[in-house]
């Protein structure tokens, strides 16, 4: 695209939006920083450019427009608006500042066990659009932004294939080409019908690439990279990993099958495949990985020997550390304290995955925020416990996205439930908001506003 034509832009308004601040560009669109002067909030503009403006690639975008505009989920950029202006159609979106996956990736391979955590939000996120009949069909790092705590957002559903309803027939034409080489599913790049197994396919070239810090094919370009992913074998993960656990190169070999029948067949059925891997540890160096030290949002604490939490607001603190980051209280014997151990998850019984293993008797859960506000923070469970945005809450959820009274934690049969107490925003679960009580299990992920939880049972002798 014409990037000179569209970094004249800043300073101009589109309606009420006051472009501020050019962030960048792809082979779609140009991205900028925006505010809105009538809700008072810095935005993010994506302005297409003029010489795809047909009336065929208008109405495209407008159908597209308003599917991603249905779609709300914790994992998935909001879509807030749409118009053109000056023969600029433009879309509005939330501001997420974090950057991308791209970006963070410095071709350094990333210990499994933390790849799944930060790849099932995605998986989530891509499952839920598919249910809504959008097909994202450009799955790839750049796509995947990460707010302030490091939490994937998924973006750029701009080439989505709409799939259901009376706007169900494409307008898009075979063999357009869509999609991008490095992460391109086979069948797409011949230009045959795809559904949401492409989307699996891409997401399996990312794990790979997460998993070794490379692509898996690195040499050629363009329709060079595409014709490989075509007709070459897909490389084996452990040959550049080593000690790589062989259920994790089992699940990334099913996800990038040449034949979409041999994959996963759903995003429900590759997130049941990864939440078995959750557990796994590994070996492999994370020096200059992409969760280091700073990222304390994707991990669930700080992992040293030495960990410690702040006794006022629960932040991870460590053993030399003189005061809290996050409250800023002096920490002594007194306000730093050992958090009870996160037990880990039995081994799977033949034929039984995690999430079917009842919580044995007398079990102490416990939610861990994951990202948020003081990510690392653990609550124990006990009795009836109300969640939201006002203090009296027993879960107080500092976080304006959050309903007063957001939600209800309570004793089910064999562990703890959640309610959704009718909150603006919803509770999600695993990717999905609930509309009846649903049971907790070891290792879901319960989403409140912009506040990302994870269930968890604390270890034997703190029960």
């Amino acid at each position: 695209m014409d990037l000179k034509s569209q970094l004249g832009l800043t300073g101009v308004s589109f309606a009420h939006y006051r472009i501020d601040t050019f962030i960048g560009a792809g082979g779609m669109a140009a991205v900028y920083q925006a505010f809105d002067t009538r809700l008072e909030r810095n935005v993010a503009i994506k302005v297409l450019p003029r010489y795809s403006q047909t009336n065929e690639y208008i109405q495209r975008f407008e159908r597209e427009a308003k599917a991603m505009a249905r779609l709300f989920h914790p994992n998935i950029v909001a879509i807030h608006d749409f118009g053109q202006q000056d023969q600029n159609l433009y879309l509005v979106m939330n501001l997420v500042n974090g950057g991308t996956l791209e970006k963070r990736l410095k071709g350094v391979p990333v210990p499994p066990h933390e790849v799944v955590r930060f790849l099932l939000p995605v998986v989530y996120a891509l499952g839920y659009a598919h249910r809504h009949g959008v097909i994202h069909r450009d799955v790839k790092p750049a796509n995947i932004l990460m707010d302030t705590e490091r939490r994937p957002i998924l973006s750029d559903f701009g080439i989505a294939k709409i799939v259901t309803g009376e706007e169900g027939a494409s307008i898009t034409r075979t063999g357009m080409g869509l999609g991008t080489p490095d992460y391109i599913a086979p069948e797409q790049g011949l230009g045959k019908k795809v559904d949401g197994r492409a989307d699996i396919y891409s997401l399996g070239v990312i794990f790979y690439e997460m998993l070794t810090g490379s692509k898996p094919f690195t040499e050629g370009k363009g329709l060079q990279i595409l014709m490989r992913h075509i007709m070459e074998p897909f490389p084996h993960p452990s040959l550049l990993v080593p000690d790589l656990p062989a259920e994790v190169e089992a699940v990334l070999l099913k996800m990038v099958e040449k034949d979409p029948d041999k994959r996963y067949q759903s995003m429900e059925q590759l997130a049941n495949a990864l939440q078995e891997l959750q557990t796994l540890k590994t070996s492999i160096s994370n020096v200059g990985g992409l969760f280091t030290e700073e990222s304390a949002g994707m991990a669930l604490s700080r992992s040293k020997d030495s960990q410690f939490h702040c006794t006022n607001c629960g932040m991870a603190v460590y053993e030399q550390d003189k005061f809290c980051a996050e409250c800023g209280t002096k920490l002594d014997e007194k306000t730093r304290e050992k958090p009870p151990e996160l037990s880990p998850l039995p081994p799977p019984v033949r034929g039984q995955t995690h999430q079917s293993i009842e919580a044995p008797a007398k079990t102490r859960w416990m939610l861990v925020v994951v990202s948020g506000t003081q990510p690392g923070r653990q609550i124990m469970l006990s009795g009836r416990m109300d969640m939201g945005r006002s203090q009296s809450n027993a879960i107080w959820v500092n976080d304006n996205n959050a309903s007063r009274r957001h939600a209800i934690i309570e004793p089910g049969q064999d562990g703890f439930t959640v309610t959704d107490n009718n909150s603006t925003n919803g509770t999600w679960v695993n990717g999905r908001r609930i509309g009846e009580t649903v049971a907790l299990k070891e290792g879901d992920q319960l989403v409140i506003g912009d506040t990302e939880f994870e269930v968890r049972r604390a270890a034997a002798a703190d029960r």
